[in-house]
């Protein structure tokens, strides 16, 4: 269906889209049978398939939002070896192209940053990625978005080293430690928002003193 869907409509396209999501979704929920659902998945070519429907649908955010699931859910069970091919496929510079096509559009977003947070090396614009992440942060209303927003930066900062300065400077410090402040009702996004204090503050002196001078010694203590 998907070597065929240029001949689709924007609606069958999106129905097997769906599809596809409900089901890496479902067998991602399975541990038995994720890797080698997802293997099965990357081997089959889905990855390269779906950045050409991304291409060619650009103002669908029903398929954008789809293809942005389904990248995630293989995502969350891929071994080394798959996030290579994730990473090399290209695709991520589409989810984050859909980011800029459709901004502040939660499901999207989630997806999007989940996709980010799993294969930190991805996208090629790595700069614009953060900004575009730490933009979500500081709009986020909802606490499914501000985790993965925070998620990913942490996984960048982990895996990325170098940009732990431009996160600095693009303003992730107050954002972070806002976080850090809904501990009592949020303890997952609480423990996500220490790791990034953590990951940032790691081996970097200047940034461990931004982040004392901001307060973060206090914050962490009273999490």
């Amino acid at each position: 269906a998907l070597l065929d869907i240029q001949q689709e409509s924007e609606r069958a396209l999106s129905f097997v889209t769906r599809t596809i999501a409900e089901l890496t979704a479902y067998v991602g929920g399975t541990t038995d049978h994720a890797e080698k659902m997802t293997t099965s998945v990357v081997d089959a070519g889905v990855l390269s398939h779906l950045k050409n429907l991304m291409e060619l649908f650009p103002n669908s955010e029903r398929v954008q939002t789809q293809a942005a699931r389904i990248v995630a859910n293989v995502v969350s069970t891929s071994t080394a070896e798959n996030s290579k091919k994730v990473a090399a496929s290209g695709i991520v510079n589409e989810v984050v192209h859909a980011l800029k096509l459709f901004p502040r559009k939660e499901p999207l977003q989630t997806h999007a940053f989940h996709v980010l947070g799993g294969v930190p090396g991805g996208a090629t614009t790595l700069e614009s990625t953060v900004e575009e992440v730490v933009n979500s942060l500081k709009n986020a209303d909802t606490e499914p978005l501000r985790f993965e927003s925070i998620r990913t930066l942490s996984n960048i900062a982990t895996n990325v080293k170098d940009m732990k300065p431009f996160m600095v400077q693009r303003g992730v410090v107050p954002l972070v430690l806002s976080a850090m402040e809904s501990c009592a009702q949020l303890p997952a996004l609480c423990e996500e928002a220490g790791n990034l204090v953590s990951h940032l503050a790691f081996d970097s002196e200047s940034i461990s003193a931004t982040l004392a001078s901001a307060g973060a010694v206090t914050q962490v203590l009273s999490a």
